[in-house]
Formats: C-alpha cells, sequence, structure tokens
C-alpha cells in the first residue's frame, strides 16, 4: 500500500514540476504589453 502511495506521489509532483516548467516558457514568450495587460487585468 505504502508503494503505491509513494509512487502516485512521485507521479503527481512530476505533473507539477512540467506545469511549473511550460508555465515559465509561456511567460518568457511574453511581450512587456502582454505582461502589462495580465496585470491590470488580474487586479495585481
Amino acid at each position: 500500500m505504502l508503494k503505491n502511495v509513494q509512487s502516485a506521489l512521485q507521479v503527481e509532483n512530476r505533473v507539477k514540476q512540467m506545469q511549473v516548467t511550460m508555465l515559465i516558457r509561456l511567460r518568457n514568450l511574453l511581450t512587456d504589453e502582454q505582461i502589462e495587460y495580465l496585470r491590470s487585468a488580474s487586479g495585481d
């Protein structure tokens, strides 16, 4: 049972790592104007 939980947690951590990597890559593609628009639209 513990082995299954550990395996599931490893997969979950890998998915989260891939999501963060994707978000960083997308962020690096945005222009300054796009970043400013997103900041103003989100209320920050």
